[in-house]
């Protein structure tokens, strides 16, 4: 009987000492207004911010790009956005483009930085 108290004891005390998450806290959607605010935010933290890119080899044939925020590796892209599978750009060209386009988007406070099929064609990438 000992036993159990000192276990439904531990049991109580464990629970209480654990946060415990709000339960809409981790499913509710942020507002519109949250939104802009949080986009807002984040054009400010990038003016902040120094970026820039380094096209790197991807693997023999290829090229992926690493972008860097304040001297720090912040992305690093070794395959082809948005596109499927484990390959890399074919030049040198399509990758800066690709990096230059993500900082771009970092800078507008898109985050994370979403690259899509219609992007890479409209700067050539593909």
């Amino acid at each position: 009987m000992k036993k159990i108290i000192t276990i439904l004891i531990l049991l109580i005390i464990n629970n209480s000492t654990v946060a415990q998450p709000k339960p809409n806290a981790i499913t509710k959607k942020p507002s519109l207004k949250e939104m802009a605010a949080i986009k807002k935010a984040n054009v400010k933290r990038a003016a902040n911010t120094k970026l820039q890119y380094f096209v790197i080899k991807a693997d023999s044939l290829t090229y992926g790009y690493s972008v860097y925020a304040n001297g720090l590796l912040y992305i690093e892209q070794k395959t082809i956005p948005a596109v499927g599978g484990t390959k890399g750009f074919a030049d040198t060209t399509a990758a800066a483009k690709t990096a230059q386009l993500v900082i771009q988007k970092i800078k507008q406070g898109e985050m994370p930085p979403t690259i899509t099929i219609t992007d890479l064609k409209k700067i050539n990438a593909l």
